[in-house]
């Protein structure tokens, strides 16, 4: 009776939430079998249960960077200093406008994602990176004045094409630019750059902040992975830890590259590299 009495205690287990518990599958009778089939079970049970704080996650991450550039916006709007002219006020509100409809793509998109359990098609059109820029610079702009980081883009920017997924392209650029203002303190800049280099589109965004160690460079773009800080302490940085990977995903469904140039204490540059047709890759 003990595998019978095994069992019960596992399931039991199971049923108080400790999802890691096995049973040692002896023998190949009916009993070893059932063993077997019990274990199946509890790793489809973790499974289960990751997915969802996955995507719980995903959704807080995906959510909070537009709803950072919003918030300041209608600090901003609301303020001593907000604008009195017409335009200029329109253009603050298209802008917020624009935040509200990435939040709700991008919840979109990350329920898509977990609910049908594959990663998400590419809806490839011809787009201009020099455009997205400009909108994410302008979501952010609010945010790095207060947190007194200097966002720039060259002073006389190129006009970029690709065939590429809009949402998805503007997620990289979202994600990136959020991930370097967040490393960057007071008085520190951030530059965004990019360039068409024959059949690829290069991108990347600049800081001068603390710089990333080698060991630290290729995790950086695993899921949950945080940049420890001195001695090995987590960092207070807000953020879930999934930016970058989801920025990795994002570019290799564009059959791109991304990686990271960096100095500890002289700051880091993120660098990708996008076919301009999607029939080629990098």
């Amino acid at each position: 009776a003990r595998p019978i009495i095994a069992l019960d205690a596992a399931a039991h287990n199971i049923a108080e939430g400790r999802l890691e518990t096995i049973v040692e599958v002896r023998g190949d009778d009916e009993i070893g079998h059932l063993a077997g089939t019990f274990n199946q079970m509890a790793s489809s049970l973790r499974e289960l249960v990751l997915s969802k704080e996955d995507l719980l996650s995903t959704v807080t991450h995906e959510l909070n960077n537009p709803l950072v550039g919003l918030k300041s916006f209608l600090e901003y709007m609301g303020g001593p200093k907000a604008p009195q002219g017409r335009a200029d006020r329109e253009e603050g509100f298209r802008t917020m406008i624009g935040a509200v409809r990435q939040m709700e793509l991008s919840l979109g998109n990350a329920l898509e994602l977990f609910t049908s359990g594959a990663r998400p098609a590419l809806r490839s059109e011809t787009v201009r990176l020099d455009e997205i820029v400009d909108e994410v610079i302008d979501l952010f702009t609010p945010a790095a004045d207060a947190a007194g980081v200097a966002l720039s883009r060259p002073e006389t920017a190129s006009r970029v094409e690709l065939t590429a997924d809009r949402e998805l392209l503007r997620r990289i650029v979202v994600n990136l630019v959020s991930n370097a203002l967040k490393y960057t303190g007071s008085g520190g800049k951030v530059a965004v750059l990019w360039s068409r280099r024959g059949s690829l589109v290069e991108f990347s965004v600049s800081d001068n902040g603390p710089g990333i160690l080698p060991e630290d460079r290729e995790r950086i773009l695993t899921k949950f992975y945080r940049v420890p800080g001195p001695k090995g302490k987590p960092q207070r940085i807000p953020g879930s830890g999934l930016g970058l990977a989801i920025c990795k995903q994002a570019v290799d469904l564009h059959h791109g590259r991304i990686w990271v140039e960096s100095e500890a204490g002289k700051g880091s540059t993120f660098k990708v590299s996008l076919p301009v047709d999607q029939g080629e890759g990098v």
